[in-house]
C-alpha cells in the first residue's frame, strides 16, 4: 500500500476532508490530491513527519506493510 494511500485512509478514518488535512499539514488540496492519488512520486520528509504528527502513528507505519505499527488508530 503506498504513502498516499494510507494518508487517505488515516484521513478517512478521521473524517478529515482534504481541504481540512491540507490546511493542518500547510499544503494546498491540490498537492494533498496528488499525494493520495500516487500522481505525486516524491514525498517530501518533513511533510510525512507532519502526517505522523497530526495522525499520532509512527514514522514506521508507512514504511511497512499494511499492519504496520500505530499509535491511537486502528486499521
Amino acid at each position: 500500500m503506498s504513502i498516499g494511500v494510507k494518508i487517505k485512509r488515516l484521513r478517512e478514518k478521521n473524517n478529515w476532508s482534504q481541504p481540512e488535512l491540507a490546511y493542518r499539514l500547510g499544503i494546498s488540496q491540490t498537492t494533498l490530491c496528488n499525494i493520495e492519488s500516487d500522481k505525486c512520486k516524491k514525498i517530501d520528509f518533513l511533510l510525512v513527519v507532519k502526517v505522523c504528527q497530526e495522525f499520532d502513528v509512527t514514522f514506521d507505519y508507512f514504511l511497512k506493510n499494511k499492519k504496520s505499527s500505530q499509535k491511537g488508530c486502528v486499521e
